[in-house]
C-alpha cells in the first residue's frame, strides 16, 4: 500500500512528463528538421499549420499581393495540398511536413510562448484550445474567414491587413488543354459545374459524400 501510496503522489508529475514527451518534444524535434534543412540566407519562413487548400492559396495570395514573396521566403506546408498550391507561388523554397508534425510545432510554439523562426500564418490552431475555439466563432455576429485572417497576418506576422484594397492571385490557363478536357469529356461549354469534394473536409462539415454524388446525378 506504501508503494502505492507514493505512486499516487507521484502522478500529477509522471502525466505532465507523458504530455511533455509525447506532445511537445515531437514539435521541437520537427521544428530542428525545419531549421536543419538547405535554408536560404536570413530566410522568412512562413509556416502553414492546417492543410487547407483555400487557406494556403488565400494566405499565399495575400502575401504575393504585398510583396513578401523573394528568395529569401520560405513557405513551410501542411501536407500535400497545401505544399501543391504554394508550388504556384513564387517562394525561395517549399517545406512539406505532415498534419501531425505541424499541429505538433504549434503546441510546442504555444509551450515556448515565445516568437520562433517560423511565421504561423493562420490567426489559430484547431489543436489549441486557447485559438481553436475561433474556428467555432465564425459566422457569429459577421466575423467570417477573411477578418479572422487579419488577426493572422497583423498579430502573427505583423502586416498590414488591407481587405478592400486585396486582388486575389489569379492564374492563366491554356484554353487549348481547357478544349482537350471538355472533349474528352464531353462536357459543354457554358453549361458545366466544376464539384470539387476532395478540395476539403467535407465529412468535418457533416455533408455525406452521397451528397456529392446525388448533386452530380
Amino acid at each position: 500500500m506504501g508503494k502505492l501510496k507514493q505512486f499516487i503522489q507521484h502522478m500529477p508529475v509522471l502525466m505532465i512528463a507523458v504530455v511533455f514527451w509525447g506532445r511537445i518534444i515531437p514539435g521541437y524535434r520537427t521544428y530542428q528538421k525545419i531549421l536543419q534543412s538547405e535554408l536560404p540566407p536570413n530566410p522568412k519562413i512562413y509556416f502553414m499549420d492546417y492543410e487547407g487548400s483555400g487557406d494556403t492559396y488565400l494566405c499565399c495570395s495575400y502575401l504575393d499581393w504585398k510583396g513578401k514573396l523573394t528568395e529569401e521566403s520560405v513557405f513551410v506546408a501542411s501536407g500535400t495540398v497545401s505544399y501543391k498550391i504554394s508550388q504556384l507561388f513564387g517562394f525561395g523554397k517549399k517545406i512539406q511536413i505532415t498534419g501531425k508534425e505541424a499541429f505538433a510545432v504549434r503546441r510546442m510554439q504555444r509551450f515556448c510562448r515565445e516568437t520562433l523562426w517560423i511565421l504561423p500564418l493562420l490567426y489559430e490552431s484547431e489543436p489549441l484550445i486557447y485559438s481553436g475555439v475561433l474556428r467555432h466563432m465564425q459566422g457569429y455576429r459577421s466575423l467570417d474567414f477573411m477578418s479572422l485572417l487579419r488577426v493572422g497576418f497583423e498579430q502573427n506576422l505583423g502586416i498590414p491587413y488591407d481587405e478592400a484594397a486585396w486582388q486575389q492571385k489569379r492564374f492563366s490557363c491554356e484554353k487549348k488543354r481547357i478544349d482537350e478536357i471538355f472533349r474528352e469529356n464531353r462536357l459543354t461549354e457554358g453549361k458545366t459545374v466544376l464539384i470539387a469534394p476532395y478540395a476539403g473536409k467535407h465529412q468535418s462539415l457533416w455533408i455525406p459524400f452521397s451528397m456529392f454524388c446525388s448533386i452530380a446525378k
